[in-house]
């Protein structure tokens, strides 16, 4: 009786052999490496501060000043905190 389930369990065991293999394929795609590099062209300006540069686009040039400041405020505080200057 052990031989007949044997032979009985041997095709399932196959199977399940076929289908383990057949996520291994995935390793195997012909489009690995293939990725288009796409460029952009941005317009981005730079506006200098004492302690950092920041590149924005030129719609939100109306909300410079106020990001400028919470950044050197920042800066500020957290060079207080620290006692080191960068």
């Amino acid at each position: 009786m052990s031989t007949r389930l044997r032979i009985a369990g041997l095709p399932a065991a196959l199977v399940l052999i076929a289908l383990g293999a057949v996520p291994a394929r995935a390793q195997f795609i012909p489009y690995y490496g293939k990725n288009k590099v796409n460029y952009d062209n941005f317009a981005w300006r730079v506006y200098k501060s004492p302690h950092f540069e920041v590149y924005y686009y030129p719609e939100f040039e109306q909300h410079l000043a106020r990001v400028v400041s919470y950044a050197e405020s920042g800066y500020q505080k957290v060079s207080s905190d620290l006692k080191h200057e960068i």
